[in-house]
């Protein structure tokens, strides 16, 4: 790689640029098996899920329409990893195994949230493959998909994105990333709706109020 294709990003230094045939070795993969056991074991960085945002991502999965949007979470940072703590997850566009793309007036919302609500929130990026894609799509990413991250991540160094399958969850990033679910405790799924909730009026709040549709 030659110094032309580094990357200057703001108070890092010289930073190499990602190559798309480095993707492939910073995947993860996550059988929804060993999460939903909770033997999904710590990483440097860690996706923490509460039970009431995982569950749908096994049902979206089983429509033939694929789907993308972002998870929003709060990071928690503790003996030299971060886990992100995922306290939303808005879907912003519908699409086929060929292509999806967000809706321009929830994508618009979402920055514009963001601006005003997101300090200390962490951004991660989804998409789904669907059981219309076929279990060879299972269990990796698309050539697409690729192409599209390794832009993101040289745009964004800790830029991480996740994708759902019926089978596994798996991430991408420059670091390794896990995928976990998180433990119920006491009143934990009432804590955990009641913020979804705050974040979905905010969300809405940002929405045109007028000749909004559902994509």
């Amino acid at each position: 790689m030659t110094e032309d294709n580094d990357q200057k990003m703001p108070g890092a230094g010289r930073v190499s640029a990602v190559e798309l045939s480095s993707l492939p070795q910073m995947v993860r993969t996550y059988p929804r098996g060993a999460i939903e056991s909770f033997s999904v074991q710590d990483a440097e960085q860690n996706i923490i899920v509460p039970p009431l945002i995982y569950q749908p991502t096994k049902e979206f999965v089983n429509v033939p329409r694929e789907s993308r949007g972002i998870m929003l979470a709060a990071a928690r940072p503790a003996s030299g990893r971060t886990y992100w703590i995922v306290e939303y997850m808005q879907t912003l566009g519908y699409g086929d195994s060929t292509s999806v793309f967000p809706n321009d007036e929830k994508r618009q919302a979402f920055v514009e949230m963001m601006k005003t609500h997101g300090s200390g929130m962490k951004t991660i990026e989804y998409h789904a493959h669907t059981t219309s894609a076929g279990s060879n799509w299972f269990d990796k990413f698309s050539g697409g998909d690729l192409y599209t991250i390794v832009g993101m991540l040289n745009s964004d160094p800790s830029y991480v994105h996740a994708l759902f399958t019926p089978t596994n969850v798996l991430t991408i990033a420059t670091k390794e990333t896990s995928f976990k679910l998180a433990r119920d405790s006491g009143n934990s799924g009432q804590v955990v709706l009641e913020k979804f909730k705050q974040w979905q009026e905010v969300f809405k709040s940002f929405l045109p109020q007028e000749g909004f549709s559902e994509v």
